[in-house]
C-alpha cells in the first residue's frame, strides 16, 4: 500500500508539473484568479514544485521497499560513475539558462536559441544529467521503489520533452527545426 501510494505521489507530481506549465492553463490561472503576473506565477509554481518534489523524496526514503539485488562492488562504482556524470552534466548545463527568470526573481525574458555548451551535444541536457544521475541512485539503492521512480522519471521525460518541442518550435520556428535536424534530444548521436 505504501509503495501504491508512493507511485500514485510521483505520477501527480509529474502530471501536476507539467499541467500547470501548459501555456493555455498559465494564461487561464492568470486571468481568473488573484495573481497578478506571470512573474508571481512563476514564484507560485516554483513553490509547489519545490515543497512536492521534497515532500516526495522524504516519502521516498521512509517507504519501505524490497531490495531488486543485493549491490555489488562493480555496481557501486558504476552508480558512482553515472551519478558522477549526471552531476556535471546539469551543474555545466545550468550555466546556459536565465535562472533568475526561471524562479522567478526577474521578469521572463525573450532570448535567442542558446545551443552552445552542453546543448551542442544534446537539446535536453538537464534531462540526460537527471536521468544518469537517478540511474546511478537505483544502481546505489537498488529498491523497488527506486526502480519504480527511475521508470515513472524516464516516462515523464520523454513526454516532457515531446511537449517542450512543440513549444520550443513555436517559439523559436525555423531555428529550432535545424537544430532538431543536427542535435539529438538526450543521448549524444543516438536519441
Amino acid at each position: 500500500m505504501n509503495l501504491f501510494l508512493l507511485l500514485l505521489g510521483w505520477l501527480l507530481y509529474f502530471y501536476l508539473h507539467s499541467f500547470l506549465a501548459v501555456t493555455r492553463v498559465k494564461q487561464l490561472l492568470l486571468q481568473h484568479s488573484s495573481i497578478s503576473n506571470a512573474r508571481m506565477y512563476r514564484i507560485g509554481y516554483n513553490m509547489i514544485a519545490l515543497i512536492g518534489i521534497v515532500g516526495l523524496l522524504y516519502l521516498q526514503y521512509i517507504t519501505p521497499s524490497a531490495l531488486l539485488f543485493l549491490p555489488v562492488s562493480i555496481s557501486f562504482y558504476m552508480a558512482l560513475l553515472l551519478m558522477a556524470t549526471g552531476l556535471v552534466i546539469m551543474l555545466v548545463a545550468i550555466k546556459n539558462y536565465n535562472w533568475k527568470s526561471f524562479i522567478g526573481i526577474t521578469a521572463g525574458q525573450t532570448h535567442s536559441l542558446v545551443i552552445a555548451g552542453m546543448n551542442k551535444y544534446v537539446r535536453h541536457p538537464l534531462y540526460s544529467g537527471t536521468m544518469l544521475f537517478v540511474t546511478g541512485f537505483f544502481l546505489w539503492q537498488p529498491y523497488v521503489k527506486n526502480i519504480l521512480l527511475l521508470v515513472i522519471m524516464m516516462m515523464y521525460l520523454v513526454i516532457g520533452i515531446c511537449y517542450e518541442e512543440k513549444k520550443l518550435l513555436k517559439d523559436y520556428g525555423e531555428a529550432y527545426k535545424n537544430y532538431q535536424r543536427t542535435v539529438k534530444k538526450m543521448i549524444p548521436f543516438i536519441w
